[in-house]
């Protein structure tokens, strides 16, 4: 294992990210691309026996040819593919972001919101159906929370295609599995497009209930997070089931079972405040109403009841009335006593009435 260095006069190690079966991933930068991050994949070579070097080495091969050809925005794209000092290396896109198993780990086991998990679910169908309609079909036969990546973007990518394989290839149908995400066909070898399904409905119940599902056996999240819905719950056990006649038929027949949840799949970072706050709202409402009762809240939708509004002409006197005097004329008007006359130049024909200041409508006061 290397943990410094250039390789081919081109990636600089900048430190592990991690280790696994197969090897150690390094986070390089591409020098001849400014300095472009970006991940080397290092085979190990500390196998005892001779055959589980060369397996390994079969496994390495295939993901670099099986990635070079596959071009879709969910799958990590590689880049390059060499030895050196009898040391092989993959150079593949670099995931500025997590794998689901270790966002798992720091939210302590906490379930994800359905509907979060039909979202992310959904995109896993649109990868694998890529892949099942590659000539020939390409089984992943690895789908596992720790190879599925959340960027920081939000956006998924299933990374590792180590033990990912054609339908009709010539190689052996070798064993590897994962405990709990592998359906029963795939421990002899006998690996199909829906032996991913599998994966994918034993994958939901993970990020459902925050357990790894049992090997072998039929998991229904709902018996461990009540709430999980019915149709979600169903699904999830349709993909699992030990009878391969039982599950889905394709990727395709999963996503839209999931397109068509009642219900609005948001991401559990946008989830409106007051549903998450719903008991703190309704405890600060219930205060409200101990310090300044019912009674304030009702009469604030009480409406007083309209008063009549007396129509001012209706009890002015006219200029020919005998008891009205015009105090421009030298009468006197009756004291707290004042009336309105609308003029206008069509009624002003009286003699007595002043002339008007304006050929429009108006108010005077008298």
């Amino acid at each position: 294992m290397k943990t410094q260095g250039i390789l081919q006069n081109r990636y600089r190690l900048e430190s592990v990210l991690g280790q696994g079966g197969m090897g150690t991933v390094y986070l390089a930068k591409d020098m001849r691309l400014d300095d472009r991050l970006c991940v080397v994949k290092e085979l190990r070579d500390d196998f005892y026996r001779d055959e589980d070097k060369q397996r390994a080495l079969n496994f390495f091969d295939r993901e670099a040819r099986t990635l070079a050809r596959l071009k879709h925005g969910n799958i990590v794209a590689v880049s390059d593919y060499f030895s050196e000092d009898g040391m092989y290396f993959l150079v593949m896109e670099y995931v500025d972001g997590e794998n689901l198993h270790n966002i798992m780990q720091k939210r302590e086991g906490q379930p994800f919101e359905e509907n979060q998990v039909v979202s992310w679910s959904i995109q896993i169908c649109e990868v694998l159906s890529y892949l099942h309609a590659q000539m020939p079909p390409v089984i992943y036969r690895d789908l596992k929370p720790s190879n599925i990546m959340i960027n920081t973007e939000g956006q998924l990518k299933l990374v590792d295609f180590g033990i990912a394989r054609k339908v009709e290839s010539d190689d052996d149908n070798t064993r590897v599995v994962s405990a709990g995400y592998s359906p029963p066909e795939q421990y002899w070898g006998g690996a199909t497009v829906q032996s991913d399904i599998y994966s994918l409905g034993a994958t939901m119940y993970f990020l459902l209930t925050g357990k790894d599902p049992e090997p072998l056996k039929s998991c229904a999240p709902r018996e461990l997070n009540e709430d999980v819905t019915d149709s979600v719950d169903e699904i999830v056990a349709k993909c699992m089931s030990q009878d391969i006649n039982q599950r889905y038929a394709t990727a395709s027949e999963l996503r839209e079972e999931l397109l068509h949840q009642d219900y609005e799949r948001e991401p559990d970072n946008v989830k409106s405040w007051f549903t998450r706050n719903v008991a703190y709202v309704l405890f600060i409402v219930a205060v409200a109403l101990v310090f300044i009762g019912w009674e304030p809240i009702v009469n604030s939708f009480k409406t007083e009841p309209k008063k009549a509004v007396q129509n001012p002409l209706s009890s002015a006197k006219a200029p020919d009335d005998p008891t009205y005097a015009d105090p421009l004329l030298g009468g006197t008007a009756p004291q707290k006593n004042f009336a309105i006359q609308i003029t206008d130049e069509r009624s002003l024909t009286d003699p007595t009435a002043r002339p008007a200041e304006s050929n429009k409508k108006g108010f005077k006061l008298f």
